[in-house]
């Protein structure tokens, strides 16, 4: 009978000792549903750090937490990509881990969540990329996941996704890398540019998005929820202010929007509902300096001239103010030129301009950088890097940063994490 609460065991796997924590919540019944939840780099102490206990006590499902093993040069880290230095190779423990645990507790195959957290996050993807089948959905928050691990010095990715998971990946505003001589919202856009999007793109393209994401605000949470062939879909949450650690309420948003609809059937990934529904922001206006574009209600609209800015104020001239009145049905008085702001209130919308974007919707929220940025590139005034382009931008970086912490170039892979580990 298994004991209610958190306990520790212990599983062989190539010849090593591992080391699992596993939750079972009380009232627990064979069938129920189990989280993988990958730890960062506070290794042991992560599950004492989140609030999926809280969470699965009510929900009724397992939680299951893989440790890697701890070898204090690497900061505890997971061994991403591929065997170094006699290490274990974690994507295979990990992968007879789970459904050994599955059925040592009768979980319900077909209903296995990830998630993971900062180098969780980045042994989290590269499990999805290697083993698609093995989980339903993901939650994958604040990890870097580097480019220059990712692709060749030519942009060249070394590892590809073997197939559709829904994902749902999680960055805070403020979880940006730490380097001399960069400003902070140089640094706000770097990490988009070499982190986020590189990221992204490897799901949008293997998961079959190939349309318009639908928008969704509430107080500081931002996301972009784009739809995937057979329902993989792939939805991008920012934090206003965010920083490294997740807000708590972010595991209920996840479980209960997104990771509770999905089951693996017959090796397929499943949209059977979820246990609540997210529309996004049905009545919204999404406008970016310098687009002759615009978002209305979540259609873009060609406009006959961009918006500009004239002081600290952005303005439509007046064909585009009258075409935007025209389709918001608004009663407005139109001059030579007209404000963002006076058409984002005369449609009773709440509004906020940040970093060359401007969005609207029927309640208080508050902008990241992170989707101001993304609706400069829906609008087409914000271009993303190639792939070669962000390997030798992080390349840059990270040379600063060891620089910045006088280390001496690192000779192997495993030294090259512990310098990340220490400079991120």
């Amino acid at each position: 009978m298994l004991q209610p609460g958190i306990s520790r065991y212990s599983f062989a796997c190539d010849g090593h000792e591992r080391h699992y924590r596993l939750y079972i919540p009380a009232g627990y019944q064979p069938g129920a549903a189990m989280l993988v939840s990958l730890h960062g780099g506070d290794y042991a102490m992560a599950y004492e750090r989140t609030h999926w206990h809280e969470l699965a006590e009510e929900k009724k499902f397992a939680v299951l937490y893989p440790e890697s093993i701890a070898e204090g040069i690497a900061f505890n880290s997971w061994n991403l990509l591929d065997e170094s230095h006699g290490r274990p190779d974690d994507v295979r423990y990990l992968a007879e881990l789970i459904p050994a645990v599955t059925q040592q507790i009768e979980a319900d195959p077909q209903r296995i969540c990830l998630h993971g957290q900062s180098m969780g996050d980045m042994m989290g993807t590269h499990f999805l990329f290697e083993h698609p089948e093995l989980v339903a959905a993901a939650y994958l928050t604040s990890g870097p996941t580097k480019t220059m691990w990712w692709m060749d010095e030519n942009g060249v990715l070394l590892y590809h996704p073997k197939g559709p998971v829904p994902v749902m990946r999680l960055h805070g505003e403020k979880d940006i890398f730490q380097a001399e001589g960069y400003s902070e919202e140089e640094r706000m856009l770097y990490k988009q540019q070499c982190h986020v999007v590189k990221n992204a793109e490897c799901w949008l393209q293997v998961n079959g998005c190939d349309g318009q994401p639908r928008l969704w605000t509430e107080n500081e949470k931002n996301m972009l929820m784009y739809s995937g062939k057979d329902h993989n879909d792939f939805w991008s949450l920012f934090i206003q202010d965010g920083v490294h650690r997740y807000p708590a309420d972010t595991e209920r948003l996840a479980w209960e929007y997104f990771l509770s609809g999905y089951r693996l059937i017959d090796g397929a990934h499943v949209y059977t509902g979820a246990e609540k529904e997210l529309l996004g922001d049905t009545r919204n206006l999404a406008f970016a300096l310098g687009s002759a574009e615009a978002l209305v209600n979540g259609q873009k609209v060609p406009l006959p001239s961009p918006l500009y800015r004239d002081g600290d104020r952005l303005y439509f001239d007046a064909p585009a103010a009258r075409l935007l009145a025209g389709l918001l049905d608004l009663d407005l008085l139109i001059t030579d030129r007209v404000s963002a702001a006076e058409i984002a209130e005369a449609a009773g919308l709440c509004h906020a301009y940040r970093y060359g974007a401007a969005y609207a919707a029927d309640h208080a929220f508050a902008m990241s950088y992170d989707f101001a940025y993304m609706l400069r590139n829906i609008l087409g005034v914000q271009a993303n890097l190639s792939d070669a382009e962000a390997y030798r931008l992080e390349e840059k970086i990270f040379e600063q940063q060891r620089l910045d912490h006088g280390f001496d170039k690192a000779k192997t892979r495993l030294e090259q994490v512990w310098q990340w580990s220490h400079v991120v």
